[in-house]
């Protein structure tokens, strides 16, 4: 039975709800003129247009016999996102700040977190790409149809073979099996809230304002661009490193409170098989979304960075860390090397030596520490504390 405060607050969060509905690929009050701003800024970053009910979007995925996603189903992933902010108490939390969040066309997967207005630092966007959606789900379609991923669901190893060329320059296996592209919607959508999440702690963390008051630049923007040269720079950015690692870090802890919200502390244990069903689909959805990034100069390697991201969110499931480390460790090479062999990654993507790891935890660690507060003095919320 739902309890009187719960009615309440459903009541005093309908209006929220509701412009959800209307406007299916953008979330917060959004205005006309932030609209017209967005647009601008997106254009400049190279994220394409905002998506709305009236856009077409063809991701070039072709096959027999099935309807190819595409735009209701970018809705119905992006709906995953609305609901997280479906609540007058979570907007009254973020005042005097605004912020908003759309999906864009673009089929590149990226992401962008970014001071709105030039004029008013308290309205903040994010923006994720339609691209961060399509290819994790389509790189999840190829996964599953492997007879050895989840033998137990029906048809192992029964596909159609289709080619997405936006996305993909291989052939990709589509299951035949609904329950199995059913999972790999599952692990797309995963993979796009870890992607909020994270642009979600760039703006909570100040961030965008931090360079913005840093660079003098007139908007503050951090936005993501997976690379698929895997080249390495030589040269190392290590505030844009800390920046990364601040957010990597915080938006472990925000998917410990999202993805598990359903779950009593008795049962957050990975001898409980809910539990543990649930955190895979956690681990592959980072899996798909960080293993892309190169190391590079303003990031360590997406391997490493999705480690620190599962370690941040079991820390704060609070879990045994060896326990965790080892489960994790297990699935994240297993995933990779099942992607290596399928050939959605190079060979030694996975690979993380001791002297990376080292430039981690001794330099961008310490760096870190030393400037957190000056991006967090920045915050309307104080400097101190979790948001």
């Amino acid at each position: 039975m739902t309890s009187i405060a719960a009615k309440i607050k459903a009541l005093r969060s309908w209006p929220i709800s509701n412009r959800n509905r209307r406007h299916h690929f953008e979330l917060g009050a959004v205005k006309n003129q932030d609209r017209t701003q967005a647009c601008a800024r997106l254009l400049v970053h190279g994220h394409g247009s905002l998506l709305n009910e009236s856009s077409t979007l063809d991701t070039g995925l072709v096959f027999p016999g099935i309807t190819p996603p595409g735009i209701r189903s970018a809705a119905a992933a992006f709906r995953s996102i609305q609901r997280l902010f479906e609540s007058a108490a979570v907007e009254k939390r973020l005042a005097p700040w605004r912020v908003l969040g759309f999906m864009s066309d673009s089929l590149v997967p990226n992401g962008l977190a970014a001071v709105l207005h030039d004029e008013d630092e308290k309205v903040q966007f994010i923006n994720v790409t339609a691209g961060a959606f399509f290819h994790t789900l389509y790189s999840a379609y190829h996964l599953v149809s492997d007879k050895r991923f989840e033998p137990t669901l029906p048809r192992p190893g029964e596909h159609l073979e289709a080619h997405a060329k936006p996305l993909f320059g291989i052939a990709l296996n589509i299951p035949v099996s609904p329950e199995r592209r059913a999972l790999a919607g599952r692990f797309a959508v995963a993979a796009l809230r870890v992607t909020f999440f994270h642009e979600l702690a760039h703006i909570l963390r100040a961030h965008a304002v931090y360079l913005r008051c840093e660079t003098g630049a007139g908007i503050g923007a951090i936005t993501e661009v997976s690379s698929c040269d895997f080249a390495i720079s030589q040269v190392i950015d290590l505030r844009r490193r800390a920046l990364e690692t601040d957010a990597d870090d915080f938006s472990g802890r925000f998917m410990a409170k999202e993805f598990f919200r359903g779950f009593h502390e008795n049962e957050l244990s990975l001898d409980n098989p809910r539990f543990r069903a649930k955190a895979f689909e956690v681990v592959v959805g980072v899996v798909l979304m960080y293993s892309w990034f190169a190391e590079s100069e303003g990031y360590h390697s997406g391997s490493l960075r999705a480690y620190l991201v599962l370690g941040s969110m079991f820390v704060e499931l609070g879990l045994d860390v060896k326990t965790s480390v080892r489960w994790v460790n297990d699935r994240v090479s297993g995933l990779q090397a099942l992607m290596i062999e399928r050939g959605l990654l190079p060979r030694g993507v996975g690979f993380i030596s001791d002297v990376k790891l080292n430039d981690l935890n001794q330099d961008t660690f310490a760096y870190r520490e030393s400037h957190m507060r000056e991006w967090l003095q920045l915050r309307p919320w104080g400097s101190n504390g979790d948001r």
